[in-house]
């Protein structure tokens, strides 16, 4: 049996946090579930209105709020359960905590998004790995560079079109650490 409660601090009493992690809403007088969908950072999001003013809200906070109360401190995060994905929104998988403990748990989850994991990556591993055996970081200069036909870390960045940073920090290590 799904249970529905509200969403205290937001919408006037005309939105519902289930069990099975979806938002609904009553303010037509209907009561109907909502569609959330993706943002960039892979969490399901949607809008509602507050005092006639439409905002748009992460679907895990809201669920949060509902059934394990406000934030419990001025910069507590939603963190989800053990090994699960941002888009298991029910109660049960989340619960608050800080910053550090949110992202300890990313780690070890392998759920972090770094690399291929981060929904706004352009680049993978196997082209990662192609680029660092491209590159040889351990050959230093430009003249050296250019006489063994190798390419820079700027040529490199407009070809597989990510900025010199990138492509800097991932040669050295820096990102994309195996």
């Amino acid at each position: 049996m799904i249970e529905l409660r509200p969403l205290l601090e937001r919408g006037g009493g005309s939105y519902f946090a289930s069990t099975e992690g979806d938002i609904w809403s009553n303010k037509s007088g209907e009561l109907k579930k909502l569609k959330a969908c993706l943002n960039s950072d892979g969490y399901l999001v949607l809008n509602i209105y507050e005092n006639g003013v439409r905002k748009s809200c992460r679907v895990h906070q809201l669920v949060c709020e509902a059934f394990h109360g406000p934030k419990p401190f001025e910069d507590a995060e939603v963190c989800h359960g053990v090994g699960s994905e941002r888009t298991n929104n029910r109660p049960e998988n989340l619960r608050w905590g800080s910053r550090d403990e949110n992202q300890k748990q990313r780690d070890i989850d392998g759920t972090a998004a770094q690399g291929e994991n981060n929904p706004k990556a352009k680049l993978t591993w196997p082209i990662v790995r192609e680029i660092r055996k491209r590159y040889r970081a351990d050959i230093k200069g430009l003249k050296a560079r250019r006489a063994m036909g190798l390419p820079t870390i700027r040529e490199l960045a407009k070809e597989y079109e990510v900025s010199h940073e990138t492509i800097a920090f991932l040669v050295r290590g820096a990102t994309w650490k195996e």
